[in-house]
């Protein structure tokens, strides 16, 4: 555990919180931790410094200070025995990161954060304060995954693969993450307080834009999932109807969730078989998706046109196939069956 300097926040003596963070070439974590805590507080005044006597007067110190006390402000996580995470929970791989400035923050300050988005983006109309409650401590969790989790991780170069995986040579690198589009804002010349002012700013525009993305898109599925489940699980259950392989699921609806339903479904009860194809209607169509694997591979392929049509399935009922047979899309419900049905052959 790391050594917590018993301390306070100083006290605010003037309608502006005085916000200190380091200097130099800036990074992720403390351009998203600033950028949460200029959104609870927008009267602010962001001091890019190491002197220590400006960062001990300060109300709220970011990623410098070597200080990590979230009740007195403090949020810095390069201590040497700073090794905290986000939840000491290790049940959970995503747990064992751990926290960058930004996961700090986002921990101390993420529910205040979420109800003040949620209710400038709209979506609280109509939502009593106990479901607000219980949907925002579901998404509180969602964000940090979905968002602070790799933030956190290269901060504190924490592999994505485990070392036995190294030897596996990705086919392309990820480099259009946030980490990165924020380390390349910094000027050439990172000295130059000047420019690395302004270019901060910028970058803390870029990433609370994209962080209030992630907020919509975690509540609007969340709400989703907790309205689909039920139902989901209902036609799982009822796959056998479909297909007595019980590869085929035959989905009411063009359900939002049904690939994360089907994850925690396949998880949680140990169902046998699995699933490969999931049929649903999308718009004036019926779609065949098919099941991915861990690495994104699907169970399954959907086989090219030529060969459905060899195998009985109508010309005119077939809309479309991806090339990478993943997807596919027909006229009607009977004819998406049927399509599915005919992939199953090859491998039952």
């Amino acid at each position: 555990m790391p050594k917590i300097k018993s301390t306070s926040m100083p006290k605010i003596k003037s309608t502006s919180i005085q916000i200190a963070t380091h200097d130099g070439k800036f990074h992720a974590d403390e351009i998203v931790a600033c950028a949460i805590i200029g959104k609870i507080h927008p009267n602010n005044i962001i001091t890019r410094t190491r002197n220590q006597s400006i960062i001990n007067s300060s109300h709220i110190v970011v990623d410098v200070g070597g200080i990590y006390d979230a009740d007195a402000g403090r949020f810095d996580h390069h201590q040497d025995d700073c090794d905290l995470t986000f939840t000491h929970d290790y049940t959970n791989n995503w747990s064992k990161i751990p926290m960058s400035s930004a996961g700090m923050v986002y921990k101390y300050y993420g529910k205040k954060l979420l109800l003040i988005v949620l209710k400038e983006e709209g979506l609280l109309g109509g939502v009593d304060k106990k479901t607000i409650s219980a949907l925002t401590q579901q998404i509180y969790w969602q964000v940090y995954k979905e968002f602070f989790r790799e933030i956190d991780a290269i901060d504190n170069g924490v592999r994505q693969w485990a070392a036995t995986d190294l030897s596996t040579t990705p086919e392309y690198p990820i480099t259009n993450n946030l980490t990165s589009l924020i380390g390349g804002m910094n000027y050439v010349n990172t000295s130059d307080d000047s420019k690395q002012s302004h270019l901060f700013k910028e970058a803390m525009i870029l990433s609370l834009n994209i962080l209030i993305l992630k907020i919509r898109k975690c509540w609007i599925d969340t709400v989703g999932y907790n309205t689909e489940k039920i139902q989901i699980i209902e036609d799982l259950d009822k796959r056998f109807e479909t297909h007595p392989s019980g590869h085929i699921v035959f989905c009411r609806q063009n359900y939002r969730n049904w690939r994360r339903v089907l994850g925690e479904y396949e998880k949680k009860t140990n169902k046998s078989p699995l699933v490969w194809f999931c049929i649903y209607p999308y718009k004036e169509e019926w779609r065949i998706g098919t099941v991915n694997d861990r690495s994104f591979t699907p169970r399954r392929l959907i086989h090219d046109k030529e060969t459905l049509m060899k195998r009985g399935v109508a010309k005119k009922d077939i809309i479309f196939i991806h090339k990478n047979r993943f997807i596919s899309a027909t006229t009607n419900m009977i004819s998406a069956i049927a399509l599915a049905k005919v992939c199953l052959k090859d491998y039952v």
